[in-house]
């Protein structure tokens, strides 16, 4: 069963989300007419427009930084800097950082944010949880013994742009909705660790929101969780931990429902505080409140929701507002009067007009005409206006709650929910109520935990619950509208109120979203000798850090200094009218020396060259093939039946989506990124299209798009990254386009996975297996099978034929007619296109377009060795007839970013080619397998021909060959014994380099059984010590499945190909062994290790299960084991061989299945 996530909420005796509704007059506070939405934080001054004047210029990307000493927020000597960092062009973010006290190098990092709408977080800062605040009737802050900075650095956040210290350029509009704010504070994470303090970057980020933070927090969350998962440039992809909310509003429907529990029962201890007549009205108004929060939250419709903000106003909240009123009853307290309305805390200083002494504004980099305000009013009204502040926030939650459920390293966020439990505004029965009901996959056992008294170490008295996992957690912490709870003062133990945050996950480093990727270390953190304290350091993206410094960063998440967009479209293209090179016959393939118009294409350059013209003779291309279809023709039987299957397949926008992984397997990289894009088109022009309900109208005119683009010829020589994507995104998609998106597993996963911790070696072939299989190989078939409908070929579509081929092969075994089938197909189309037969060239400059056909050409060669040596079968293309170069090892990213990037990394490869960062990238291991593959077609040209003709001394040169092709491999690529043990190893790695090392292995398995048949004196050492290390790595697999998990689909693939050979030669060993005691080469081989292996060798066999593709053959071969090892264990010295158990089986063990070639067999004639 697979983990759910986990809620824990914890409920406190007094805890405020000062949420201020209909204060009594815009003198007061800042309100809006309709007096029904939230309203935020102190009796502070308010005003219409918050000032843009800066002595800066606004310009994206550019920011400030500046140190500061005790003198404007007093501490106990910890490290503080204040700076501000523009987001766009118009939006400047003001930001207050303070360093951990305990340990800044290693404790995690929180992010505060006020709320309002339109609240600024210096309020946090000096009046709840700063490392100074201010104390009762005090007029200068003091430093805080409790604040959050004693076990965390926290940064105070004023956001969006126009709140507090935060500005807005004169031209700018003013953020009106939610998702304002949310573009801003995603580039400013970006900015803040990826250039101002990049040393922090590998640490736990904890995002705390109060108030109106229930829609900042969950909405901008989901935000970088969508930007991760279309691939967005702008995507912060930091250690992001947990969310904490602080009496945070959600959902209006729970305040409303919980006020009668809160006010009218004794749960809570607020019986009694209305009148019985009171608590009847709202008992009969509740179900009304139900209903018409309900239509809120499904309607997502913030005018919708005006119903329920009247209803409750009219109906629940009016007998309370009352006391509020009056001063008899605070909205934060219910157990206290409010002597000083809004706030009702009496005593605490006006930090407000500390801030705009001319002194504080001058260290913290600001002018003196510059006015900071507490409160943003016309910020507030817009939001207001635009009926935000009544909206849900639970599907936002929810989907931060199961991102980690998508995998690939997109999100794995815990939440933390704080509130109290004499809280009007925010109500704890409401809380209740709104968690209780919260969609997402912890739910139910969420909603079963029960209650627990919080432990008496914390200090504070209340109640928690939560899942197992602590996927999502309910709790308490001290009164964040007071720097000390009560229960602290009462047992004087208020020096030990703290707040402590910890990760219970290993820390995640910067740009680690996907766990195969391999991601260079941080940048060093900013010099601090730039940083005076006279005057803010300014510095823009171009100045900041040298290029060589940031370049590592930018480039290991798809990042560009450029702002390319993410779907390019080819010049000349609209909208509506797909782009391209224009629609013209197609080329008929690739033609070798040998073809049937060699002599015609020689006597036409030889006339060019004599007569100065061309020469009139017909090219290859010059009639168009009559398969040449019209577009149109989709829309009829069968083509319109085809293409109806593939489209009601695709998922809707809301459930499809492809993972950002890069990992050293040839399934991601570029093709990953481009499914991305092609996913984020698809569902820009066509999500009205692709929802639950889908008529044959919509689905026919998406077909005919699809075809018509289908029928314009994909220029595979493009150079440009981006118009080479673009070809096949934006407008310009085409079947090859959908063909590649059911490659991908996630894109209709609906299963909750049992574990991710391997994330990074996942395979777009799992999902096939594990869940929806028949759905993508259909559609993936068919989308293959439409292209070649209006095209004969690219190399797109050889990249599908490829995947289509690894697919077939762990659905239906490496044996079966269809994956035999699926390869030919590719084998077919790439020596049809010519990828086979590119020649090196002086001037070859890499793109991503040459790099990819070098290495689909590299990839169908691999896979042809690969099943020869499991099938017997002949090879379907031979060293002989490709002379493709190698792909050079160049990472996916460098292509994808570009000529300058491209450039770098080809001045840093070495004379062989290999990169020289110690990287191993797609690029890396496909080199190192396709120099093996070339050796290993040069044994099974003589395995399958005339091998008793060949010389043992050519033999022998080819072993020698291997060894030393292997030996010159970078350390990168080399699998260390012990490596697993490791568990900060990552399992993508070790996974390429166990595949590397088998394949070396079994070419020597090959080598060593030829020499030996061609005789020459050779004893078995060699072949039974390769054996023995090719059992026991491919048993690593097995042994450690589970960071292996989602490389269980090869698992029947591995075993049968490396292990079960090389386990017939043990099997050989134990009936008539070579030696006795250890072995002399090798003291770890001894008849127990064998006889131990090959105990766990039938283990893994018996494991695979008989279901599976090459279930039938693992189940042969784990009884033909099974057999040797009773025989060995269970007869004594005199017994003959065979025993009768075996009579009726093969006496040569069913070495068909072991060895795969008829002269491996034992009983084979030398003759």
């Amino acid at each position: 069963m697979a983990p759910l996530t986990a809620l824990v909420v914890a409920l406190v005796a007094s805890a405020s989300a000062q949420l201020i509704r209909n204060p009594p007059s815009v003198a007061d506070f800042a309100i809006s007419s309709s007096g029904s939405n939230e309203y935020h934080e102190q009796q502070l001054p308010i005003s219409s427009h918050q000032t843009s004047r800066h002595p800066t210029p606004f310009k994206t990307g550019q920011y400030t930084l500046k140190q500061q000493d005790n003198s404007s927020c007093p501490t106990y000597g910890e490290s503080q800097w204040t700076g501000t960092v523009d987001v766009t062009d118009t939006q400047r973010l003001f930001f207050w950082f303070f360093e951990s006290r305990s340990d800044p190098s290693n404790d995690p990092v929180i992010i505060w944010m006020n709320g309002g709408p339109g609240g600024s977080s210096m309020v946090g800062l000096f009046h709840e949880l700063g490392p100074c605040i201010f104390n009762m009737n005090s007029s200068e802050p003091a430093p805080n013994p409790w604040a959050w900075n004693n076990n965390a650095s926290v940064l105070f956040l004023d956001q969006p742009a126009g709140v507090g210290f935060a500005s807005l350029a004169d031209e700018a509009p003013m953020p009106a909705a939610d998702l304002d704010g949310a573009p801003g504070f995603q580039s400013f994470l970006n900015i803040f660790f990826g250039k101002m303090f990049p040393e922090r970057a590998n640490l736990p980020i904890h995002v705390a929101a109060e108030s109106y933070g229930g829609h900042y927090g969950p909405v901008y969350l989901k935000h970088i969780l969508d930007s991760r998962a279309y691939d967005s440039r702008s995507a912060f992809w930091g250690n992001i931990t947990s969310l904490i909310l602080v009496d945070a509003l959600l959902d209006w429907t729970g305040n409303a429902v919980g006020t009668y529990e809160l006010l009218c029962s004794d749960h809570f201890g607020g019986g009694g505080i209305i009148n019985s007549t009171a608590c009847d009205k709202i008992r009969h108004a509740m179900p009304e409140a139900e209903r018409l929060g309900l239509l809120c939250d499904l309607s997502q419709d913030g005018h919708e929701c005006v119903g329920l903000d009247m209803h409750y106003t009219n109906h629940i909240d009016v007998y309370y507002r009352e006391l509020i009123e009056s001063g008899r009853r605070s909205p934060f307290n219910i157990h206290q009067d409010c002597p000083s309305r809004p706030l009702c805390y009496t005593g605490k200083g006006n930090f407000t007009r500390y801030l705009n002494q001319g002194h504080v504004k001058s260290a913290l980099g600001f002018p003196e005409s510059f006015v900071y305000n507490g409160i943003n009013l016309d910020m507030n009204t817009a939001y207001t206006l635009g009926h935000d502040p009544l909206k849900t926030t639970t599907r936002e939650l929810g989907a931060v709650l199961d991102a980690h459920e998508t995998g690939g390293g997109l999100g794995d966020i815990r939440v933390l929910v704080l509130n109290g439990n004499d809280d009007y505004i925010v109500n704890t029965p409401g809380q209740q109520y709104v968690y209780d009901n919260l969609r997402w996959s912890g739910q139910a056992d969420y909603r079963i935990s029960s209650w627990r008294a919080l432990p008496e170490e914390l200090a504070a008295s209340g109640f928690w619950k939560g899942t197992d996992d602590g996927r999502l957690v309910r709790k308490v912490a001290c009164d964040h509208t007071q720097p000390v709870c009560n229960r602290c003062r009462a047992t004087n133990r208020e020096r030990e109120c703290t707040y402590t945050i910890s990760s219970s996950r290993p820390v995640r480093h910067w740009g680690t979203a996907a766990a195969g990727r391999d991601v260079p270390a941080p940048p060093p953190p900013p010099p601090r000798h730039s940083v005076t304290l006279s005057s803010p350091t300014t510095a823009t993206s171009a100045d900041a850090r040298p290029t060589a410094v940031l370049s590592p960063l930018l480039q290991d998440r798809n990042f560009q200094n450029g702002s390319s967009p993410d779907i390019v479209t080819p010049s000349g293209s609209s909208e509506d009218q797909p782009s391209g090179p224009p629609s013209a016959p197609p080329a008929p393939g690739f033609f070798g020396i040998l073809n049937h118009s060699a002599v015609y294409e020689e006597t036409k350059n030889t006339l060019s060259l004599l007569q100065g013209f061309q020469a009139c003779l017909p090219g290859h291309g010059d009639a168009a093939p009559e398969q040449y279809r019209d577009p149109s023709q989709v829309l009829s039987s069968p083509m319109r039946e085809m293409c109806l299957v593939v489209l009601r397949s695709i998922p809707t926008p809301s459930e499809g989506r492809i993972l950002m992984r890069i990992s050293p397997h040839p399934y991601d990289g570029w093709a990953r990124v481009a499914a991305q894009r092609v996913l984020s088109s698809l569902y820009e022009r066509f999500g009205t299209h692709l929802g639950p309900s889908r008529t044959n109208a919509q689905l026919e005119e998406m077909a005919l798009f699809l075809s018509r683009n289908s029928a314009r010829p994909l220029n595979d020589d493009e150079p440009d990254p981006d118009r080479w994507i673009g070809q096949f995104s934006g407008p310009n998609l085409r079947w090859e386009s959908l063909g590649l998106l059911y490659t991908f597993r996630e894109l209709g996963d609906e299963t909750p996975r049992e574990q991710d911790p391997c994330s990074d070696i996942e395979q777009f072939t799992c999902g096939l297996t594990r869940h929806w299989p028949e759905i993508a190989r259909v559609c993936l078939g068919l989308c293959i099978d439409l292209t070649r409908r209006f095209s004969d070929g690219n190399s797109l579509l050889l990249q599908l034929c490829i995947r289509r081929t690894v697919a077939e092969s762990i659905l239906s075994g490496d044996a079966s007619a269809s994956c035999w089938r699926c390869l030919a197909e590719s084998v077919s189309l790439m020596t049809f296109l010519g990828l086979h037969d590119e020649s090196e060239t002086p001037d070859y400059r890499p793109t991503l377009s040459s790099e990819t056909r070098r290495r689909i050409a590299a990839h169908v060669f691999i896979m042809d060795k690969v099943i020869v040596l499991f099938t017997g079968r002949p090879p379907l293309i031979g060293h002989r007839y490709a002379s493709t170069p190698l792909p050079l090892d160049i990472q996916d990213q460098h292509l994808i970013a570009g000529d300058e990037a491209i450039s770098r990394a080809l001045e840093s490869l070495d004379e062989r080619g290999w990169n020289t960062d110690g990287g191993l990238y797609a690029s890396t291991s496909l080199r190192a397998r396709l120099m093996i593959a070339l050796i290993r077609d040069e044994l099974i040209e003589i395995a399958l021909g005339k091998w008793r003709q060949t010389r043992f001394d050519k033999l022998q040169a080819i072993k020698e060959r291997q060894i030393q092709t292997m030996a010159e491999f970078p350390a990168s690529l080399i699998y260390q014994h012990g490596e697993l043990d490791s568990r900060s190893s990552s399992p993508g790695r070790v996974y390429a380099k166990l595949l590397i090392q088998l394949e070396h292995l079994q070419n020597l398995f090959v080598a060593d059984r030829l020499l030996l048949r061609r005789g020459g004196g050779l004893d078995q050492s060699d072949l039974l010590l390769t054996s023995f290390e090719m059992v026991s790595l491919t048993l690593l697999f097995w042994t450690n499945k589970d960071r292996f998990a989602l490389a269980r689909p090869d698992f029947a693939w591995l075993v049968m190909a490396y292990a079960t050979p090389a386990g017939g030669i043990l099997c050989m060993e134990l009936l008539n062994p070579s030696f006795t005691g250890a072995h002399p080469r090798n003291t770890k081989v001894t008849r127990s290790s064998i006889i131990q292996n090959l105990s766990l060798l039938i283990g893994f066999l018996d494991w695979i299960g008989p279901s599976a593709a090459n279930g039938s053959l693992c189940a042969n071969c784990s009884a033909v084991i099974q057999h040797v090892l009773d025989h060995t264990l269970n007869t004594t010295g005199s017994s003959s061989w065979p025993p009768e158990a075996l009579d009726a089986m093969q006496l040569d063990f069913n070495f068909e299945l072991f060895d795969t070639f008829e002269w491996l067999r034992t009983d084979v004639s030398t003759e």
